[in-house]
């Protein structure tokens, strides 16, 4: 049926060309031969899809209806202060991994106090980031700087080789970093002041892999100005026991999540924004701020968090910093993770599935059929990652992921086919859940946490914000 009304529509499109360009009754002849032998292909090859798609369709229904459960995309969650309200209001602080793992930040004290020399390095690219809108990015890679910064590199190795010890955890491979200078992250050489002034976990390290609990991220402070006073952090961190006080079933969609944002609104209202769910999220009747915490360090500490942890850049922050994050680099998908993907991520896989020629569905074959629990994902080089990554940071590309119905793909396998119809299936819901009084209602309510954070920033920041977004998709898609 959908194969008829295709042909439906280009032969009417190519009739409507045709008696308008055509003068005699040969030309008109010849215009519906070519109409006729339009819809002769259309109608053979829809017939095929069609008789295939009926022998497999009961099946596959069968499979899409037994999906692990989504969270509803947009919900409403009431809650009660916590019974410990002195405890919601302290800043607890411990450098173990068993306190990392239940508060999803550690400190470490003094772990690079003998290398201020190597910290003031990092610093001085910083200026040189700041400065030269021209310089060559293998200058401010962390393998050239990890030449000139040996014992600082040592310090993260030994504290991730004790966490990833004791946790089981295999945050391994180095692969993020990012300078700070206040609350402005300083990603790329003369880009503007990319503010990160809200709430959040990780979008880049979580999209492929979704997988946050095998991730570490090192923040430690480089410079503090002689009228800075070591008391500020510049890194703020929401404490996973003050959520789960708050609320258990909070905790548990966060944790080990990713590509999650909270929007304080006012004392009785904030939102979870929560993309590895949906476009939506979560209504919530308190001030999500409530869980942030803001350790004190100096020159020499350094602030561990697990990949799931929400952060937030200090808005007071005198003193510049630098982020360095590590990852499992082989992940394993788990079907859960999978089917409860939102429309971009499951864009994303089935984007990478036709790019493999059905390599990523063969790989997650028996996750797909419900006959393992994960598996591991083939792993994609650099520019791979940053092509499938750039439409979700951009946002027209996320735009066009948004409303993007179907995908062309030349693979035939049963699993490929599959995840293109989960994929269409959850667009779908989401696109819906989007018009029901809830959505609208999620959607106000982050509109009125937004235009809060443009009062915030002013004018100027918000400019800057726009300019550095841009600048960013820029590089991302000349990279590509």
């Amino acid at each position: 049926m959908v194969a008829f009304e295709r042909a439906k529509e280009l032969s009417l499109v190519v009739f409507d060309q045709g008696v308008c360009q055509s003068r005699n009754t040969q030309s008109f002849v010849r215009i519906m031969a070519r109409v006729a032998f339009v819809l002769s292909t259309l109608l053979l090859s829809g017939c095929s899809e069609a008789i295939r798609l009926q022998k497999t369709d009961p099946e596959r229904r069968e499979l899409l209806d037994n999906l692990p459960p989504r969270p509803p995309v947009f919900s409403r969650m009431s809650t009660r202060p916590p019974a410990d309200q002195a405890a919601q209001k302290t800043c607890e602080e411990a450098d173990t991994p068993d306190f990392l793992a239940r508060h999803g930040y550690a400190v470490v004290r003094g772990a690079m106090a003998r290398h201020g020399d190597e910290l003031h390095e990092f610093y001085k690219k910083l200026k040189q980031l700041q400065r030269q809108p021209t310089m060559i990015d293998k200058e401010f890679r962390l393998d050239a700087m990890e030449e000139r910064t040996p014992n600082i590199f040592k310090a993260l190795e030994r504290i991730k080789d004790q966490m990833n010890d004791r946790l089981g955890t295999h945050a391994t491979h180095r692969n993020t970093s990012a300078f700070y200078k206040g609350q402005c992250q300083i990603l790329l050489p003369g880009m503007p002041c990319h503010r990160v002034d809200f709430w959040h976990n990780d979008w880049g390290s979580y999209f492929y892999g979704q997988d946050h609990k095998n991730h570490l991220t090192f923040h430690f402070p480089i410079n503090v100005p002689k009228d800075a006073p070591d008391a500020e952090a510049g890194l703020g961190v929401m404490d996973f026991e003050k959520i789960q006080r708050r609320s258990q079933g909070l905790h548990h969609r966060v944790k080990n999540g990713g590509r999650a944002t909270f929007m304080p609104v006012n004392a009785s209202l904030s939102t979870l924004i929560d993309h590895a769910h949906g476009p939506g999220g979560v209504i919530l009747d308190f001030d999500v701020n409530e869980f942030g915490c803001w350790p004190k360090l100096k020159m020499g500490d350094v602030l561990v968090l697990s990949g799931d942890t929400l952060h937030f850049p200090d808005p007071l922050a005198k003193h510049s910093s630098m982020m360095i994050g590590y990852r499992n680099d082989h992940p394993r998908l788990s079907r859960e993770k999978l089917f409860t993907s939102d429309c971009i991520q499951a864009h994303m896989y089935t984007d990478i599935d036709d790019d493999l020629k059905g390599g990523l569905a063969a790989a997650l074959k028996d996750v797909i059929h419900g006959t393992a629990d994960d598996a591991e994902l083939p792993v994609l080089d650099g520019s791979k990652t940053l092509h499938y990554l750039a439409p979700a940071f951009s946002p027209v590309g996320g735009a066009v992921y948004a409303v993007k119905d179907a995908i062309n793909t030349a693979t035939k396998s049963e699993e490929s086919q599959i995840l293109k119809a989960w994929q269409e299936k959850t667009c779908v819901e989401e696109k819906t859940a989007v018009n029901t009084p809830i959505g609208q209602e999620f959607m106000q309510a982050n509109a009125l946490a937004y235009m809060k954070r443009v009062k915030q920033r002013g004018v100027s920041g918000q400019i800057d914000a726009i300019k550095a977004s841009l600048k960013l998709d820029e590089v991302l898609m000349d990279r590509l």
